[in-house]
Order: structure tokens, then C-alpha cells, then sequence
């Protein structure tokens, strides 16, 4: 599975995947709220990544790329429209320690067309 990384970081306690915000700034906030999501479960649930292997598409080829490329978009959009305003960082389950964290894989399903 590709995964969309908009930012990559070790620091203030969120390492790995970050699909949204900047943790640069999290020491900045009077109050951080950082969410989590589980990327695969949200990947099953879009439509585009499902073809993939309902079709066979072979990895590397073409159809491969466009697919994942229409998966990713969905992707960034849906963890997008759920976290802003609401979240200053969203990153991968267990990706983040020593702040206090909120799962919003399911919300973020819930948005997927």
C-alpha cells in the first residue's frame, strides 16, 4: 500500500507517518490535540485501493498507479476535512507518545465517498 506522508518528523513525541500538520509546532499550542488513524482500515474502506485487488492489477503497472494515485487523493483528502480545525497534527496509530491522542479512523471512514 502507498501511503501519503505530508510530513516526516521526530520530534515532540510523533515519528513516522504524519498526514497532517506539523508536530514542529505542537510545543507552540496552548493545548495540542493530536489525532491518530489507522491508514490501512481507512485504505480498505476507498473504493480506488479495493480495485486494485478486485481486478488483479498488477503491481508497477499503469492501472496500478492511477489507482493508487485516485486512492492517495482520497486519502489526503478525507483525513483533510476531518482534522481541520479540529486537529493540529494527525499521524499514524502508534506513531505518537507523551500527548494525549484521539482515534479518528472511523470519522475519517465515515467521510470517504
Amino acid at each position: 500500500m502507498a501511503t501519503l506522508i505530508l510530513y516526516s518528523s521526530l520530534s515532540q513525541g510523533v515519528s513516522g507517518r504524519v498526514y497532517f500538520g506539523d508536530p514542529k509546532t505542537l510545543e507552540q499550542q496552548v493545548n495540542p490535540k493530536v489525532a491518530t488513524v489507522r491508514a490501512k482500515e481507512v485504505y480498505e474502506r476507498i473504493a480506488s485501493y479495493r480495485k486494485i485487488s478486485e481486478e488483479g492489477v498488477e503491481k508497477g503497472s499503469a492501472r496500478y498507479q492511477q489507482l493508487m494515485l485516485k486512492a492517495t487523493n482520497t486519502f489526503k483528502v478525507v483525513v483533510q476535512a476531518e482534522a481541520n480545525g479540529k486537529y493540529h497534527v494527525v499521524a499514524e496509530e502508534g506513531k505518537v507518545s507523551g500527548y494525549k491522542v484521539y482515534d479518528i479512523t472511523q470519522s475519517v471512514i465515515q467521510r470517504l465517498p
